[in-house]
């Protein structure tokens, strides 16, 4: 009798269980639910009824949810396209066609692979991909290899991709081994963190290309073209011909490559090998330091195999007792939640723990140079000629200037942090919209600025986007022009001479000019030079009147 007392448990029924959104259990439902793609069902469905949950009147079943007949998507020769999707419509690759989402049609239109492609199928997805790749490399020895021939040459490499500007630099080296870049159009780009630098570009840009790295054109005998189209006499006169900004922190032509303690210089090395993760690399060699027998790289050592450390869930390599904020949001307290506050530790054992972590009120989470940590607070000043002046600490009022003014700068010179902005603003015409420069100096360095996107360094004329060095940069955005100087101060200047000043933090109550002092107080903005009080925005604005900018308009 016992044997039989233990019955098994029944199975929860589906009333106890949800059924997914726009839909109701039923006791006995279709075994053939209606789908978007119905043409693929049986024709008659004589199979007994089932315990389900089906869906509401004018939903179909896709994908497990019940979605509205008019989400659907197009059935084409046995497949469902989602709307609006576009696929080959055959093996060759010469009819791109759409899914019409009004319509849930499909159209076709003949066309076909471009020159250099080829139709084929990768990681299950049919598509045209480039037939071969070409490599151009640089090291900072300085020696780079172009996608045809060797020469030796100061490096210098900048890239701008999808509108704006991705900066890796060996001044801000990251926590990955390696930094990949890659585009939808198959160019990648590589970066050790060590000076070496990888370019990898795909058939489709044959004969398109110009620069350091050639035409990519298959003949080595015409890689040394200058800009202008001339045949470069030397590679001195080719690398010169190409530059666009002033290295200043570059190695002589005759010195070595200096390398870590527990490596050697080699010519011919693999830099995805011997590092304490594994990267999908190149099959070329390079120059570069390569780690003694038995030791890896760990990013800024070369280490015993047993003193990596370890590789988070997001692919961010750990050294052994580093912790990383780079993927999850912090609390700005002491109470965590189950979504953030725990940041990872790697242990000495390769293993990796979480333990809590929080950031300080005036240092909140966020993100600078693709990496999140606790970040002093940013404020901006904004000054819109003949209408607005907003400080630092958000006090507002009226700005109806022309001329040169102190927008802000360091109140203390003798500072490494020194700056200075200088707006100068003046109208055509009574009603005619302002034009406005704007001059950023710093201890060594004078820039100025324009509404029409024209940038001068010390007096000379640059393109942008442009690196003046390692810590200063111009750029241009949708929203115009871009002074960055590292992490401390940023300003931006639209075509309608609108200035925006961003200063860091580590700035606070040190600052003078119109754009106040800074010192998180708005009640004290309305203060002219010399420390007196001014009784609105108009005052403050009229005593910090830039003298040594003797205006003529």
């Amino acid at each position: 009798m016992q044997q039989y007392s233990q019955r098994p448990s029944c199975p929860i029924p589906l009333t106890a269980l949800p059924c997914p959104e726009n839909s109701q259990y039923q006791l006995c439902g279709s075994v053939c639910p209606a789908t978007c793609n119905d043409q693929a069902a049986p024709n008659n469905c004589s199979s007994p009824c089932m315990e389900t949950c089906q869906c509401n009147e004018g939903f179909v079943l896709d994908a497990g949810k019940c979605i509205h007949k008019a989400c659907c998507g197009c059935e084409f020769q046995g497949h469902l396209y989602a709307p609006g999707e576009q696929f080959w419509g055959d093996s060759t690759c010469t009819r791109r066609c759409v899914c019409d989402p009004q319509s849930r049609q499909v159209s076709c239109q003949a066309t076909g692979c471009r020159t250099g492609e080829q139709c084929r199928v990768e990681n299950g997805i049919q598509n045209c991909y480039p037939s071969s790749y070409r490599t151009c490399s640089a090291s900072g020895d300085p020696h780079y290899t172009s996608f045809h021939i060797a020469v030796s040459f100061t490096r210098a490499v900048e890239v701008r991709v999808y509108g704006v500007n991705i900066m890796v630099s060996r001044d801000y080296p990251g926590r990955f081994l390696d930094a990949v870049i890659q585009t939808n159009f198959h160019l990648i780009i590589t970066f050790d963190w060590q000076g070496q630098v990888t370019l990898t570009a795909p058939s489709t840009y044959t004969s398109a290309m110009c620069s350091l790295c050639g035409n990519f054109n298959g003949d080595k005998g015409d890689e040394l073209i200058m800009k202008d189209g001339r045949a470069a006499p030397n590679a001195t006169a080719f690398g010169q011909s190409w530059q666009v900004a002033e290295m200043f922190d570059c190695t002589e032509a005759d010195n070595a490559l200096s390398c870590p303690a527990r490596s050697h210089y080699k010519l011919c090395m693999h830099t995805c090998d011997m590092k304490c993760i594994t990267i999908a690399g190149l099959a070329r060699c390079f120059e570069g330091c390569q780690c003694e027998r038995g030791l890896a790289s760990d990013g800024e050592a070369c280490v015993s195999l047993d003193a990596c450390g370890c590789t988070t869930y997001e692919g961010q390599y750990l050294q052994v007792d580093g912790t990383s904020l780079a993927s999850v949001p912090f609390s700005t307290t002491l109470s965590f939640s189950p979504a953030g506050g725990i940041a990872p530790v790697c242990l000495p054992s390769g293993s990796l723990t979480c333990t809590p972590h929080w950031c300080p009120s005036r240092r909140p989470c966020g993100l600078r140079n693709s990496m999140r940590g606790c970040y002093a607070k940013r404020h901006p000043c904004l000054v819109a000629p003949g209408q607005l002046l907003s400080t630092f600490d958000g006090f507002s009022g009226a700005a109806p200037i022309s001329g040169a003014h102190d927008v802000s700068r360091v109140c203390e010179q003798n500072t490494t942090s020194w700056f200075r902005f200088v707006l100068e603003s003046w109208q055509w015409q009574p009603d005619a919209r302002h034009v406005a420069m704007v001059y950023m100096i710093l201890s060594a360095v004078f820039i100025a600025t324009d509404t029409e996107g024209t940038a001068w360094v010390n007096g000379q004329e640059v393109l942008l986007p442009t690196s003046i060095n390692a810590e200063l940069s111009l750029t241009r955005s949708q929203q115009g022009m871009v002074v960055q100087w590292m992490e401390k101060v940023e300003a931006h200047l639209n075509a309608t001479g609108v200035l925006e000043v961003t200063a860091n933090g580590s700035y606070a109550a040190q600052l003078c000019g119109a754009c106040g002092n800074f010192n998180g107080d708005s009640m004290d903005d309305l203060m002219a030079c010399g420390g007196r009080p001014a009784s609105n925005t108009q005052e403050v604005l009229a005593s910090w009147v830039a003298e040594d900018f003797s205006s003529s308009w």
